[in-house]
């Protein structure tokens, strides 16, 4: 999962969406077998853009608007590691 505070172009294969990221990245957890606890989840206002080119492994990039602890602090509290 990465981060930035500047507009991404769209590349070909990806999918662009805009919003609450949150229950985006709770659909991916749970695609993967993950049990999340959607307690207390705070809104993460963003837009990203995502592709799984094998269908296996998804690669998601995130513009998050404004100042959001809850994008750094959700993958800890459901013991998340995500790849860089």
């Amino acid at each position: 999962m990465g981060c930035s505070k500047t507009e991404q172009p769209t590349a070909r294969g990806f999918t662009t969406n805009a919003g609450d990221f949150g229950p985006f990245l709770l659909q991916q957890v749970i695609q993967r077998g993950g049990h999340p606890n959607t307690n207390g989840l705070t809104p993460i206002p963003a837009d990203w853009r995502y592709t799984s080119p094998n269908g296996l492994q998804t690669l998601i990039f995130v513009t998050v608007k404004g100042s959001v602890p809850a994008i750094g602090e959700f993958p800890k509290r459901e013991g998340i590691s995500p790849t860089l």
